[in-house]
């Protein structure tokens, strides 16, 4: 008895393995009974167009089992791509996929975009005419590299016809159980999420709780939160994340004086303070005293010393001496010592922790 849906997966290079590995390991646990991990009602081909082993962005090497060109699109139903770290270097591989792709979509293969691989799919011309999803940090990069698509917000994926784009991360279950009830029944699609530890699937309009750090805030807040998390070692300007945000400067500033009472760069210092200082809300008065003299501006690394919370740049390797002053309780004196990642600097005894960290001499 043939398989109820075929796919054939391309992993692209420096791929992420989570989605991979989450699409991947749903299909096993749906494509036999109990936990036998047989192919018999669904399938799927490992390929890439050579042998070479495929790296994925974490460093891990995957070997594939087959060719893609030398496939017949006729056996399968879904052309899975996963895409690369890197956004636009994922899209200019298209020279190279193009001509694959393009034939299976003329055999009628279903085209599948997880993650960054929707940009491949857009520099192929094989998104024109459909919606599509993204992972939303790479938003703001997809409008302007491909305006004329139009991008849906605040979705884990999208089928629309012969294309389907997904925006990565645990969204590849969602998406995998989806594909497989439409295939193979609901009750087959659900199978091993226990075993996966995973609760339940989730709608494609799904909003992530991850993206919510507090009541009441928009989600041009909640996104720029988890922006200036992220980007704690580079900085970005207020610009720059108004950018990202696809929205303007000013109105940033409205959104965050109304969830914070406070401009961006304020309700950014808190946001880091509280995720890489130990969760401590410190009142500004933590920070009367920072040494602005020496050019410090929006917080690189975050540290917790003594139950206060202090803000310091990333320069070119540098110890400075350093005043922190906790509220009702005596000024302290530390060695601060700052490492650049080109110029790392030898052990120095007096230091306790030397990357994020601060000690006494």
């Amino acid at each position: 008895m043939p398989p109820d849906i075929r796919l054939l997966i391309l992993p692209l290079p420096e791929f992420a393995l989570l989605p991979f590995g989450a699409f991947l390991d749903k299909l096993r646990f749906s494509a036999d009974d109990e936990d036998y991990s047989q192919q018999r009602y669904c399938s799927w081909t490992l390929a890439g167009l050579t042998f070479d082993p495929v790296p994925a962005s974490s460093g891990a090497v995957l070997q594939v089992e087959a060719i893609a060109e030398q496939l017949d699109m006729a056996h399968y139903d879904y052309l899975v791509l996963f895409g690369g770290r890197n956004a636009m270097a994922t899209a200019e591989l298209a020279p190279r996929y193009k001509a694959l792709l393009k034939r299976a979509a003329k055999a009628g293969v279903k085209l599948v975009a997880v993650d960054n691989a929707a940009f491949l799919l857009a520099a192929c011309g094989l998104l024109d005419g459909h919606d599509v999803v993204v992972h939303w940090r790479h938003e703001a990069e997809f409008r302007a590299t491909f305006p004329h698509l139009k991008v849906l917000r605040d979705q884990l994926y999208h089928i629309q016809g012969g294309r389907i784009t997904c925006a990565g991360g645990t969204a590849a279950i969602d998406l995998a159980v989806e594909l497989l009830s439409r295939a193979c029944g609901r009750a087959r699609a659900l199978k091993g999420l226990a075993d996966m530890l995973v609760d339940e699937t989730r709608d494609s309009r799904h909003a992530l709780r991850s993206l919510e750090p507090g009541v009441g805030h928009g989600r041009a807040v909640q996104r720029a939160l988890a922006l200036m998390r992220h980007h704690l070692g580079s900085p970005l300007s207020i610009e720059q994340l108004a950018a990202e945000l696809c929205i303007s400067r000013r109105q940033l500033d409205r959104q965050f004086q109304a969830s914070h009472g406070m401009r961006p760069k304020p309700g950014g210092w808190r946001c880091a303070c509280s995720k890489r200082a130990g969760g401590c809300s410190t009142p500004a008065t933590a920070w009367r005293r920072l040494p602005m003299k020496w050019g410090w501006g929006m917080p690189a690394t975050w540290v917790n010393a003594c139950g206060g919370a202090l803000a310091v740049r990333h320069c070119n390797c540098a110890k400075v001496p350093l005043l922190l002053e906790r509220p009702h309780r005596p000024p302290r004196r530390f060695w601060l010592l700052l490492r650049c990642a080109k110029h790392p600097c030898p052990v120095d005894p007096r230091i306790t922790l030397r990357v994020d960290g601060i000690g006494r001499p």
